[in-house]
């Protein structure tokens, strides 16, 4: 009997024990749902929420962050309009943050002697911008890019366009986007009509995108349609043609070995032959074929971002570049 007695004890404690542990486990169970629950929606509020960006509306905002690190985001709220010598950053100050444009555009108003940035470095990045030159361009005596001297990180969804002439007259390297591009160049657009010296063709590298396509730089998804002119058409520079191995070219002017270039294309051009053997790039792409499904499906630019309904005016722009 009391054996008996004994096992009904240990049962009894054997089932509070028992009890104890499911609590234990329950209040586990929760606590580790209630994290989960708050970790999840973190997530999903910091996914949700819009990158911090200090805003700039005008040159003179513009022009004001040269007074601090542009370590930054920054989003444009409307188009930006440069009368007057200016680049943003410098070697020491080089663009670390991101410049969103929102499809903004800036439009440099004066005869342009400089790029509109110095640097953009390794984590920095420009996108969904325009930049359009009103004016010939022909002051330039530093290297020059469309949008920056030098870039290390990333070009992105950005359309350059020059309404006349980028005259080369020293021995540079320029770029329609990007004089020397160490980082990613990725679906860009650029217009552009070079006029070159002859006499300083030797030393130039000229290209409708990048001046140099650096050590472990890219090119992706963008199109050129760059053409190009002589000030002084000479034998010594031109055969039958086509200039006499000079580094000037539609994407490019010249390029180191370790480098990538993906889905990229040009339309027929003169005098632009320095990258004309390089087999990644598609070549003379003819106009009746440049239309919404080429650039949406074939270049692969985000509808979301380019807004590219009037074919009309893309041929325009096409037509006057050939002129």
């Amino acid at each position: 009997m009391a054996d008996k007695n004994k096992t009904i004890i240990e049962l009894e404690r054997d089932s509070k024990t028992q009890m104890v542990v499911m609590c234990l486990i329950m209040c586990v169970v929760v606590a580790a749902g209630l994290f989960l629950a708050v970790y999840f929606n973190q997530i999903k509020m910091t996914s949700e929420v819009t990158v911090e960006a200090k805003k700039v509306s005008s040159f003179e905002e513009l022009a004001e962050l040269n007074n601090t690190m542009l370590n930054d985001n920054y989003f444009l709220t409307s188009d930006i309009i440069i009368n007057e010598p200016f680049v943003l950053g410098s070697k020491d100050n080089p663009l670390t943050g991101k410049i969103f444009g929102n499809g903004h555009s800036i439009i440099v108003n004066y005869n342009a002697d400089s790029s509109i940035i110095y640097q953009v470095g390794k984590d920095g990045k420009v996108s969904n911008l325009e930049v359009e030159y009103k004016l010939a361009t022909s002051e330039i005596t530093e290297n020059f890019g469309g949008i920056v001297t030098f870039n290390y990180g990333t070009i992105s969804d950005c359309l350059v366009t020059y309404q006349d002439s980028l005259i080369v007259n020293e021995a540079l390297t320029v770029g329609g986007i990007c004089a020397l591009n160490f980082g990613k160049l990725e679906n860009c657009i650029c217009n552009v009509k070079f006029v070159e010296n002859s006499t300083q063709l030797a030393n130039s590298r000229i290209g409708g995108l990048v001046g140099v396509l650096m050590e472990n730089g890219s090119i992706e998804n963008c199109f050129s349609l760059a053409s190009s002119k002589l000030i002084e058409n000479n034998d010594a520079v031109v055969e039958n043609g086509q200039l006499k191995n000079y580094n000037i070219g539609c994407v490019y002017g010249q390029k180191a070995t370790n480098t990538q270039i993906t889905n990229v294309y040009t339309i027929k051009s003169s005098l632009l032959y320095s990258d004309k053997f390089d087999t990644n790039i598609v070549w003379d792409v003819r106009t009746e074929f440049i239309d919404q499904e080429f650039y949406y499906n074939t270049l692969k630019l985000e509808q979301s971002i380019w807004n590219i309904n009037s074919i009309d005016s893309i041929d325009l722009v096409i037509t006057n570049i050939n002129e």
